[in-house]
């Protein structure tokens, strides 16, 4: 399962700060090792897994990112 959910799990999101989101700190490759953690093993479950998220957040620019370095892997890899 995806570390996002794992963190939520563990901690709980009551000890954040108002406002906070867990994944504030993380980088585009923190989403995109998630993403393929999430996928294990199939490209467009690990793409899903972005989308979602940036449907969640579609102002941040990191998912963003990540989305699209993850489908160029994804299509050179098939």
């Amino acid at each position: 399962m995806g570390e996002m959910i794992d963190v939520a799990r563990k901690r709980g999101t009551a000890k954040l700060a108002q406002g906070t989101r867990i994944t504030d700190r993380w980088t585009k490759a923190d989403f995109m090792l998630d993403a393929l953690s999430y996928g294990q093993r199939s490209w467009p479950r690990s793409l899903r897994y972005l989308e979602t998220a940036m449907k969640a957040a579609p102002k941040d620019p990191r998912l963003r990112e990540a989305y699209d370095e993850l489908s160029a892997i994804a299509a050179s890899a098939m």
